[in-house]
């Protein structure tokens, strides 16, 4: 009989290799996420409105951004 591992408890090996987020961190990045969420449904209805895929200086238009803003928060 051989030993094979198995696949939670490599998983867990590998996943022990990475430090966890902290509270904080989840925060934000949850924060980014939903933010995200939000400028990619805009995005979709406006290339529905253009009939075409927008560029960033469209879709910061339509967000009331400049794109020097939008790019420079990502």
């Amino acid at each position: 009989m051989s030993f094979q591992p198995d696949s939670v408890g490599i998983y867990l090996q590998e996943i022990a290799k990475y430090p966890m987020l902290t509270p904080e961190q989840e925060i934000t990045l949850v924060r980014q996420v939903q933010q995200m969420m939000v400028i990619n449904q805009h995005k979709e209805a406006l290339e529905l409105r253009l009939h075409h895929q927008p560029v960033l200086s469209e879709l910061a238009a339509d967000l009331g951004k400049t794109a020097s803003t939008s790019a420079t928060r990502r």
